[in-house]
């Protein structure tokens, strides 16, 4: 669902995942899929369709509402909820399982020599970038590029990395 909530102000605002557009059920879907859906789950049947538009219906009348109680154009409500959304739902936020993962690898790192106040910036750095904050993007930015020059950095993106991609394990 954060897949969903991220993606889909800006879909609405591009004028893709319309109402009464045939291609919107399957995009929806893609969306709120798991990595662990079953291609049944992915496939748009009657019922899911159904409830999908209505979604989307609920969801337009919700923009509608808020646009007109503070007076602005239902694009400019959809581009500051986009940008809000974004930073709200990233892709590797991190989880509890994430969270065990990190913590292995950090203790791992402490256990080979890591010092205790690297491994604290490491920790530190780690939770700028899971504060929800615009900055925290230019933050997980500047780690991806420092990482090609600076192994502390390269210690940082690897957990990022780790936390997307166990962002979904069960």
């Amino acid at each position: 669902m954060r897949d969903l909530l991220r993606e889909l102000p800006g879909q609405l605002l591009k004028g893709r995942m319309t109402i009464d557009s045939p291609e919107t059920p399957a995009g929806f879907l893609g969306l709120i899929a798991s990595r662990y859906a079953t291609r049944m789950d992915r496939t748009a049947t009657g019922n899911k369709c159904r409830r999908i538009r209505e979604y989307l219906v609920r969801h337009q009348q919700l923009l509608d509402s808020v646009s007109r109680e503070f007076r602005v154009s239902r694009n400019e409500l959809l581009g500051q909820m986009s940008d809000r959304a974004t930073w709200l739902n990233p892709r590797d936020r991190i989880t509890g399982v994430s969270a065990i993962y990190l913590t292995a690898r950090l203790v791992s790192a402490r256990e080979k020599g890591l010092s205790q106040k690297v491994l604290q910036r490491l920790i530190e750095s780690l939770i700028r970038c899971h504060v929800y904050s615009p900055d925290a993007l230019e933050l997980r930015r500047w780690i991806k590029e420092e990482a090609k020059r600076r192994k502390e950095a390269k210690v940082v993106a690897s957990g990022l990395r780790l936390v997307a991609e166990v962002r979904q394990a069960l």
